[in-house]
């Protein structure tokens, strides 16, 4: 999904952690931050809203796509393999919370808006699931992935598939 998003990241792996049964390293990225000299700059100018708005809206796009990866790998998961995944998810969810809770608004709107999240999510991996399933299998049999790999992956996958007379496209 990170890769989908264009959201930077090191690698993604299986191998278990300490609080994980794989996990993906994104990268630390920079995100808009309104500063206090842009604040004096433009402290009674009506731009200075507009600015911290803007701010808003793009870290709360951010924290979307960060939510839709850390549900990307349960719902790949249980297509993959054609089951309910148990366990190994807590340390995604803890981290879907939170990034819902800081941007969500009241609870009932944060339960509204997590549902949209998972919803889009599913729609996403199904529509890039040949993709996933090339990854999925390279990381069943390498363990480990760089970010460089993952590309390699997919673009071997999508030349692939157009390759492929449209007839016998996986859907």
């Amino acid at each position: 999904m990170a890769h989908f998003f264009k959201l930077p990241f090191d690698y993604v792996t299986i191998l278990p952690g300490e609080d994980t049964l794989g996990h993906l390293a994104l990268r630390a990225h920079s995100r808009p931050r309104t500063t206090h000299w842009i604040k004096a700059l433009f402290l009674n100018d009506p731009a200075a809203k507009l600015f911290d708005v803007f701010s808003r809206l793009t870290q709360r796009a951010q924290a979307e796509k960060n939510v839709m990866c850390f549900f990307a790998g349960r719902i790949a998961q249980e297509k993959y393999q054609g089951t309910y995944a148990r366990g190994g998810h807590s340390h995604d969810y803890a981290h879907i919370d939170k990034q819902v809770s800081k941007f969500g608004g009241p609870p009932k709107a944060q339960a509204h808006w997590r549902r949209w999240l998972l919803a889009w999510t599913k729609e996403i991996v199904d529509f890039h699931w040949n993709e996933v399933v090339a990854v999925a299998e390279a990381l069943v049999e390498r363990k480990h992935l760089t970010s460089d790999d993952v590309t390699k992956i997919i673009e071997a996958q999508r030349s692939a598939t157009r390759a492929r007379p449209l007839d016998t496209r996986v859907k």
